[in-house]
């Protein structure tokens, strides 16, 4: 019997695995096609435990006692509304606003929390205030093809600011509702795109998505084109963002508001 390699990596005792402490011990337990390497640890509580150390690499892994717990405190809360399992549609609803509004490794973090917006803090950690809500003040679901949105672009989810649209209506909101600063004013971005003779939509991709700043969205030509991308650390070159893109496996947009933020950048790539 074949087993796959174990790529052993050395571990000091004391040092901190996951959130817990590694004691030493190690061990293997073998299976059909693999085997698992054990350990001895110290959880935060300062209960001693022994688990497969990949488990205990992930986040907030805890001894059995403290997991346990953590599970029923879980389970009573979803005994307390049903509502997790029962609607899970608006249950992602309200779990994926959250994590826009409030996790910075969200991929359209910068769309939300990151310029601010929040979640009315009456729902933010309770989902059945949240349901009621959604389900008695607006109108049904319409189906498919709708998800819910902001009737004022640039404020938080709370009452009296939701409704149903499709994705092409959430992106014409979003575009003509953006604010900008431009010479000590707040001005439309449609109305900038119109004085400086430029398509509005382009210059929203730019602004917003693409994180160019404000003159460059509104002055580079409507072709204009990324130089070339170079990764600092290996020196290769790339010709075109899309190939980037594929090399290096991160959304297009996403590289792109890395490469005209360098401050945000969390690659080794740069314009040259």
């Amino acid at each position: 019997m074949k087993f796959k390699p174990d790529n052993t990596i050395k571990y000091e005792i004391g040092q901190t695995v996951g959130i817990c402490t590694y004691l030493g011990g190690d061990y293997y337990k073998q299976y059909a096609t693999t085997r698992s390497r054990f350990a001895k640890f110290e959880c935060p509580c300062g209960e001693h435990f022994e688990a497969a150390i990949n488990k205990v690499k992930g986040r907030n892994a805890k001894c059995p006692v403290c997991a346990a717990a953590n599970l029923a405190a879980i389970q009573k809360g979803n005994i307390t509304h049903g509502l997790s399992k029962s609607q899970k549609r608006l249950y992602h609803l309200w779990t994926g606003i959250k994590d826009r509004c409030y996790n910075p490794d969200s991929e359209f973090f910068y769309r939300y929390g990151g310029r601010g917006i929040k979640m009315w803090e009456g729902w933010l950690n309770d989902f059945k205030a949240f349901f009621d809500y959604i389900t008695t003040e607006l109108p049904p679901w319409p189906g498919k093809g709708y998800s819910l949105d902001r009737i004022e672009n640039d404020e938080d989810y709370k009452p009296f600011n939701l409704k149903w649209s499709t994705q092409k209506e959430q992106v014409r909101n979003s575009t003509q509702s953006t604010q900008v600063e431009w010479e000590g004013n707040m001005v439309a971005l449609s109305e900038l795109s119109e004085r400086f003779n430029i398509n509005h939509k382009l210059v929203w991709e730019r602004y917003v998505l693409y994180g160019m700043s404000l003159e460059e969205a509104l002055t580079k030509p409507s072709k204009y084109l990324f130089k070339t991308i170079v990764d600092m650390q290996t020196g290769i070159f790339y010709d075109s963002i899309n190939d980037a893109s594929r090399a290096y496996n991160i959304p297009k947009t996403t590289l792109s508001r890395y490469l005209h933020n360098p401050e945000k950048n969390k690659t080794s790539l740069a314009i040259v």
